[in-house]
């Protein structure tokens, strides 16, 4: 079996309902090392990321207006057929990205 990586971005704006952003393909898994989620609207709001629909980041603390929320230590394993999802309080102003590295086998 041979390995190849390659790095993987996912980036975009966040709604008011959970869209999925990324199904991981077949014969890879995505080793997630990072997000970061900005807020730009005038009040604190609040953002959920799920893997496999498990809460990476709960929908519970309010990212400050005009801030981001960064994590860059990660090291989290995306399995095949697994997805990311994002949610956010509002329908604008608040974007995402997020980063890794595909790991496919073949």
């Amino acid at each position: 079996m041979t390995k190849i990586y390659s790095d993987q971005v996912y980036s975009g704006t966040l709604t008011t309902g959970s869209v999925t952003v990324a199904t991981i393909a077949a014969n890879t898994t995505f080793i997630m090392k990072g997000f970061c989620i900005s807020n730009a609207n005038a009040a604190d709001k609040k953002a959920e990321l799920l893997i496999d629909d498990k809460r990476i980041l709960p929908y519970i603390k309010a990212i400050p207006t005009g801030d981001a929320l960064i994590r860059s230590d990660l090291n989290i394993p995306v399995a095949t057929t697994k997805t990311i999802k994002v949610k956010g309080e509002v329908a604008t102003d608040m974007d995402y990205y997020i980063w890794g590295v595909n790991e496919v086998t073949s």
